[in-house]
């Protein structure tokens, strides 16, 4: 299955790309990924809120679909 990986930010051509990555993916059988990478804030005191909220949009999340782990949160 090919995968079409789009990065998330606000330019007009991410826009752009996740149409066509969708468009592609959709005429190919395959599948779009999209990476948003969000630098860690230095006020860390909602962290704990933070983990909630990621559990329960991972939990609303369609079958194959996942928040990634990494160096930064995903909100």
């Amino acid at each position: 299955m090919r995968k079409f990986l789009v990065v998330l930010d606000d330019s007009r051509e991410c826009l752009n790309a996740m149409h066509f990555a969708a468009m592609r993916a959709a005429h190919t059988g395959g599948g779009v990924q999209i990476l948003a990478v969000i630098p860690p804030e230095e006020f860390q005191h909602w962290i704990g809120v933070a983990d909630i909220i990621s559990r329960r949009i991972s939990r609303s999340l369609p079958n194959g679909c996942a928040i990634g782990k990494g160096s930064t949160r995903i909100w």
